[in-house]
Order: structure tokens, then C-alpha cells, then sequence
């Protein structure tokens, strides 16, 4: 790491004596001589000249200086974190063969490397996800012939519920919900022909698949409202949910509606990130779906477990089998998933370096090395020595002074400490850890990241020089998780803190300034209620001893910014970080809030040289800012006119109040009237209110805004025109889904 000299005082012995003159009457009003014979004036030249001296030393101390005093306090600097990425690897050309592909195969995007985490086993296939999604608006003529014909082709479920479906790809931007106990919660994965493979009859494809292992990819929405809190219990370690169990199906050669069951090996939690399974594809004669054999009617494609209908003409002749993924009915819970495909693998943002020499050992206490690269991934150098007694290992460790003797320690005393930033290595004295023997060879293999520039954006991922030939790499999602390296001035503001708490959680303050420093995550607001339980049913702290509940919220939310959400990794790297932390008797929460949903129309006069798109736009910028639950430094771009207001982010147990809206519109430049302004919660009847409660966790969020010039729009029409309304399936039991033929009709 270079030395950097901090330029903390750069006034001159000239600037020093003019401004303690300029105080002068302010302390001493009856001092008005100045004059150099003047004694005062020679004793604040004199303290002038001292003053700069110092001045000039406290400039000179480097930046090594400042972070050993930051160690001497135990407190040292957050190291880099890489980021992960999902990745997807394809054969678009190569044989009609599946290819192994070992783990550690290097990934760039641009000049950024990745390195992925296993191996993978690719096939000659191709592979897309879909899903049956529910008309939101059938005509009545069209439900009630549908009604009919599907009560011709089975009367004895004449009086079974039916919703009418239509076959869509999985988008990233809108998702799907992966239900148990849901109507069809389930996706769907065409396993395809290559593109390229048009002469290839698909019973070959069959014979290539049979018996192989196919990799899939799961990634979910992690924001999920309903699971969205992390409990630490007294005494107890991170409570980790009910694992969402999953279930992978092909369905029957024929059309009984029957579901082969298929052996499947899933690492990673939905509910926390990203998941890979390895399912065992069966047989060639069981890689058949319905209808290959016996063609379908058009009605029948889709109804109950079935597989959907392919509409697109393209897809459907190189359609080899269907893959069915549902949760288990003991489950219980929904997942939003954003992307699922074929031949997926995880990577890690790092660059290996592999047979560092360092140099030799000296014999000396307190020996230092340093590695080339920097910043270094913790816990990922792997250093031996060769002497004359063989090849030694050497462990990292967090504090030489924890480390054993080297006459009775042994190999447990070959101990070092990284300073991941700089890279130095620093080895024991021999009372505390072992000296590295003198003229012995020291050698290091470790890791290196690029912290937060690792988060790249999806299909950034692109290049792989081990990639055999007609290969191609792919990121479906953008990189997450990378974060730089805390700095020395940083560090320097947590002194204060850290000598008040300790690194101890008593005090609500010490629970704020803790979790603002857990390590690889970026908090923007910190809420501490002691003795509040969310789940407890009441709205004031207080009322639960021995709770305390943190309400946080990350300073970036890449889906939506205004109203971020943690998500699990989020709460589960904070109650990581605070369970050593906290008293063994406290029973620890952590969630985000719980938002109030709003919808609002504005009815204003602009000034006369404003034009309305202008005056409207900051009209919506401010409310949105009024109400942002971020503190103004993370959200608010001018908060010149809101500071005074909600400078932290919008406050706990506040209401929202129309007229207070009213007059925040009313004040932004280029408004000259507001004429109406309506407020209503998300129900679904929206009712005018005048105010809105915001008790415990709850914040407010606008999902839907109107600004029009003249009266304010009914908030039901906004609505309709925004979103649009979801309809309800009547009658009793589980609605049967009954797809649309494309042929006849598509439904907008």
C-alpha cells in the first residue's frame, strides 16, 4: 500500500500569529496595543513558531503510522470482500457429447477475473424456463366458453373452478412465485435441441441425455417480505429458517398426468441466494414428454400437471422434455423467482496466485513479509517454509498474542497475522508464535479482489481462456457482494465509538454504531426499539424485556432504490457480526421495515414560465424524498428544502399526513397552486384518508403517483391506469388452470 502524507494543518507561522491577533479582542477587549515591542504580541510569536513545528511534524506522519495505532487499539481496518456471480456455460457447437469441466476454470469480464467455484458437467442441450400465468382480464364470453368446452372434455369435474393461462418466458424483471399449496406454484424448464443440431433427430439428443447429470440455476427475489427478519434467541446462535425443499418432476410419455420423480442433489437456500442443483436425468424412453408420441389436443396441453403448451414456433420442434421444479407442500412458503436456467455454476470475483517467493527468514522476533498484490482475500494465503527440517505450513491468525510458545507449541505455534490491505505479514517472537528459521525459503499461494468494482453487471461475463472451443460464458445476473476495503480516516472515526462500547452491545447506541460496521455490507439506517418484539402485536417499545429489535435498511437495492429491503444474506452477515457481540441474556431481532403502501394524486397551477412536465416531475421528486425512508445523504437529492423535516429518513410511529403533504408540494419551486392533493393506503377499495398510521416498523412507500394540472385524478382511476386490477377466481376447491389455445385467441 503507498504511503500517502495526510496534509492535516497547512497554516503558516504568518497566518498563525494573525488569526490568535484577530481573537485578541475577543478575549481580552482591554489589550490594544499590538506594536512588536509589545510582550503579547512576542509571546504569540513565540507560540506562532512552536505551533508551526508541530504543525509540520503531525503532516509527516504517514499513513503506516496511522494504522498501526489503529491495531494498537484492536481495531483494524475492514478488509476487501470479492463478489459472486452466477454464471452459465454452453456448448452451441461442439459434439453431441456431454463435456466435464473442472472447478477453479478462469472467467473475465473485460479484465476482471472470476474464478468458478465447481465443476460442471455440460450437455448438448439448450434450456429455457416458463411458467403458466393466469389471465388478469378474461372476458366473460370468453371464461364461460372456455367453461363449456373444458366441461366437455371432463365432466366429472364440471363444477371445478377453472382460471385460463397463458404459456410465458421467465423475465428477470418480473419473476414468478414458487408456491406450495398454490395454484400451479410450479416452473417449468424446456430442455432443447442446440440451434445448431437442426439435421439431429431428437432421439439421438434423448440417448446423448440419458443417464447424465444436468446443472441448474435458481435465482430469487431475496426480498421477501413475508421471512424478511433474522432472530438471535437468548443464548443461542442464528436461527436459520425452514430450507425450502424442492422437488424435480418429468412428466409421463403419456397423458395420465402422472410425475417421474427425479433423484437431485440442491446446495444453497432460496430463501438467502442463489441455488445449483445436479438432477439425474433417467433414461432415454423416460425423456419423452406428452404429446411427442400422441399429439395433444390443443384444450388438453397445460391442464393440471401437465406441461404447458410451447407456443413459440421455433422452440417447440426442438423440444426434447420437460423439467417440472415445485417446493414441497411442507414448504409452506413462496419464493419470487427472477431466473432459472441450464448448466449454471457459482464464481467468486478473485485472481490465485500460486508459489509467491518472499523471501528468506532471518531467525529475528517479529519478522515481516510482504505479498506483491493487494488487496488479499482473508483467510485465503497458504504459506510454507523449506528449511532445513522440510516443508512447514503456517495458519493465519487473528492476534499473535493468543499464539503459543514455539518450545511447546509446535506446529501450532507457526502462526502469522495479514493485514489484507497492504499485504505485510507478521510473524511471532518466539514467546508468541514461531520465528520463521533462519535462510529458510518462504513460498505463499493466496487469492486477490477487486472489492466493490466486482460487481459487474449482467452479460459482463463473457470470455474463459479454458474454455474448450464453440464454448460460451454468460452472467444472466449482475454480480453482488463485493465491497473495497475500509480506509485509515474511516477506521479513525470508529475510535470513539469503539473506546465508548468496547465492542460490546449494552446501550442503544452501541447496537447502532456495531451493526453500521458490520464487515462486506454497506447500512444506511440503523433503528434500535428495545424491548420490542414485532410479532408481539403492539406498537411501542417498552413493552417486551430482554428484546431488542433492529430495523435496517442497506444504502443500495438494485430492484428498488427508493424503499430498499435487506435481504437474507443482508441479515444474516449483521446477526453474524452481533452475536459475539451481545449479551447472552438479549433476544436479538433483525428485519426490515414493514411498508405502508400509497397512492397519491396531485392537482396543480404551474408558473407561467415553467412548463408542467418540469414543475410535475419535481413535484413527485419531493414527495418522494419527504417520504424516502433513506437519511438524506443516501436519498434525497436536495434536501435544502426537507432537512429540517426527515433528515434521517422518514421517522418510526409518524403518520402520514395529507396536509403536510400538501404543503411540501406547495413550497417546490415553479408550483404556483396546488389545487388537490388525494392520499390513500393500497386497499382494494382506495378510500381518501387524511392521514395514514405508520406504527412499530412500519414506513411509508408510494407505489403509485398522479401530477396533473388542474383538479387531482380519482385515485381508483390512477390505479387501473398504473397497474391494473387482479382478478379472483370464484367458486370453491383449487382453481384448475385451462390454457388458451394461441390459434383462437390471445388474450391482452
Amino acid at each position: 500500500m503507498p504511503i500517502q502524507l495526510p496534509n492535516l494543518d497547512d497554516r503558516s507561522y504568518r497566518q498563525l500569529v494573525d488569526e490568535m491577533l484577530a481573537r485578541v479582542p475577543v478575549h481580552t477587549p482591554e489589550w490594544t496595543q499590538f506594536g512588536e515591542a509589545d510582550p503579547g504580541v512576542t509571546l504569540l510569536e513565540l507560540f506562532a513558531f512552536l505551533g508551526e513545528n508541530l504543525l509540520y511534524r503531525a503532516n509527516q506522519i504517514p499513513e503506516r503510522n496511522r494504522l498501526k495505532f489503529l491495531q494498537l487499539l484492536n481495531l483494524p481496518l475492514q478488509p476487501a470482500t470479492p463478489a459472486r456471480a452466477l454464471v452459465t456455460v454452453s456448448n452451441a457447437r461442439g459434439p453431441l457429447a456431454a463435456e466435464t469441466l473442472s472447478a477453479g476454470l478462469v472467467l473475465k469480464a473485460g479484465q476482471t477475473p472470476f474464478q468458478t467455484e465447481r465443476g460442471l458437467e455440460v450437455l448438448p442441450l439448450e434450456g429455457q424456463a416458463f411458467f403458466k400465468r393466469p389471465l388478469t382480464h378474461p372476458d366473460a364470453a370468453l371464461l364461460g366458453a372456455y367453461r363449456d368446452l373444458f366441461r366437455s372434455y371432463y365432466p366429472e369435474r364440471a363444477d371445478a373452478p377453472i382460471t385460463l393461462y397463458e404459456t410465458v418466458a421467465l423475465d428477470v424483471n418480473q419473476g414468478m412465485t414458487l408456491a406450495a399449496n398454490r395454484l400451479d406454484g410450479v416452473l417449468w424448464i424446456a430442455l432443447l435441441r442446440r440451434a445448431g443440431d437442426k439435421t439431429v433427430a431428437l432421439a439421438d439428443v434423448r440417448a446423448a441425455l440419458a443417464g447424465r447429470t444436468l446443472s441448474l440455476g435458481l435465482w430469487p427475489d431475496t426480498r421477501d417480505t413475508t421471512t424478511n427478519s433474522r432472530t438471535l434467541p437468548p443464548g443461542n446462535y442464528l436461527e436459520r429458517s425452514e430450507e425450502l425443499l424442492l422437488d424435480f418432476h418429468l412428466p409421463a410419455a403419456d397423458t395420465s398426468g402422472k410425475l417421474l420423480t427425479l433423484d437431485a442433489r440442491v446446495s444453497g437456500d432460496l430463501k438467502r441466494g442463489a441455488a445449483y442443483a445436479e438432477v439425474f436425468l433417467p433414461s432415454k424412453e423416460a425423456l419423452v414428454y406428452p404429446g411427442a408420441l400422441d399429439p395433444l389436443d390443443p384444450l388438453e396441453a397445460g391442464v393440471g400437471d401437465l406441461p404447458p403448451s410451447l407456443d413459440d414456433t421455433d422452440l417447440a420442434p426442438r423440444l426434447i422434455t420437460w423439467l417440472r421444479i415445485s417446493p414441497r407442500q411442507s414448504a409452506g412458503s413462496n419464493i419470487r423467482l427472477l431466473w432459472a436456467g441450464v448448466h449454471a455454476l457459482p464464481a467468486v470475483q478473485v485472481q490465485a496466485i500460486h508459489g509467491e517467493a518472499l523471501g528468506r527468514g532471518s531467525g529475528a522476533p517479529d519478522q515481516t513479509l510482504r505479498l506483491s498484490r493487494t488487496p488479499v482475500v482473508a483467510g485465503s494465503v497458504r504459506l510454507t517454509s523449506t528449511g532445513l527440517d522440510g516443508v512447514a505450513v503456517w495458519q493465519e491468525i487473528d492476534d499473535l498474542y493468543a499464539a503459543p510458545s514455539e518450545l511447546v507449541g509446535g506446529e501450532s505455534a507457526r502462526v502469522f497475522r495479514l493485514d489484507p490491505e497492504s499485504g505485510e505479514l507478521r510473524f511471532g517472537d518466539g514467546l508468541r508464535g514461531a520465528r520463521p528459521a533462519y535462510n529458510c525459503e518462504l513460498r505463499a499461494n493466496y487469492r486477490i479482489c477487486q472489492g466493490a468494482s466486482g460487481n459487474v453487471a449482467a452479460h459482463a461475463i463473457k470470455t474463459g481462456a479454458g474454455l474448450p472451443p464453440g464454448y460460451t460464458v454468460d452472467n444472466p445476473v449482475a454480480a453482488w457482494g463485493g465491497s473495497d476495503a475500509e480506509k485509515a480516516a474511516d477506521g479513525e472515526k470508529r475510535i470513539t465509538g469503539h473506546l465508548r462500547h468496547r465492542d460490546r452491545l449494552v446501550t442503544a447506541e452501541d447496537y447502532r454504531d456495531l451493526t453500521r460496521r458490520t464487515p462486506g455490507i454497506d447500512v444506511a439506517r440503523v433503528e434500535v426499539l428495545p424491548a420490542y418484539k414485532p410479532d408481539m402485536g403492539t406498537s411501542a417499545a417498552g413493552d417486551v424485556p430482554g428484546a431488542v429489535t433492529l430495523m435496517v435498511l442497506p444504502k443500495h437495492d438494485g430492484l428498488n432504490a427508493e424503499a430498499p429491503q435487506p435481504d437474507r444474506a443482508f441479515l444474516d452477515a449483521i446477526c453474524a457480526w452481533l452475536q459475539p457481540r451481545r449479551l447472552i441474556t438479549t433476544e436479538l431481532i433483525v428485519t426490515g421495515p414493514r411498508y405502508r403502501d400509497l397512492w397519491l394524486s396531485v392537482g396543480l397551477r404551474p408558473n407561467p414560465d415553467v412548463a408542467f412536465a418540469e414543475a410535475a416531475q419535481r413535484v413527485k421528486d419531493a414527495l418522494a424524498a419527504f417520504l424516502s425512508p433513506l437519511p438524506d445523504d443516501a436519498s434525497q437529492p436536495d434536501p435544502g428544502l426537507l432537512e429540517d423535516i426527515t433528515p434521517g429518513g422518514w421517522p418510526l410511529n409518524t403518520p402520514v399526513i395529507r396536509l403536510q403533504l400538501w404543503a411540501v408540494a406547495s413550497r417546490v419551486p415553479g408550483v404556483m397552486l396546488i389545487n388537490d392533493l388525494k392520499l390513500a393506503l393500497d386497499e382494494p377499495v382506495l378510500k381518501n384518508a387524511e392521514e395514514i398510521a405508520c406504527t412499530g416498523l412500519q414506513l411509508p412507500r408510494i407505489v403509485g403517483i398522479d401530477v396533473r394540472e388542474g383538479l387531482a385524478a380519482d385515485l381508483d382511476v390512477v390505479r387501473r391506469r398504473q397497474q391494473g386490477e387482479q382478478i379472483t377466481t370464484p367458486g370453491g376447491g383449487a382453481p384448475l388452470p385451462v390454457p388458451v389455445i394461441p390459434d383462437c385467441c390471445r388474450w391482452r
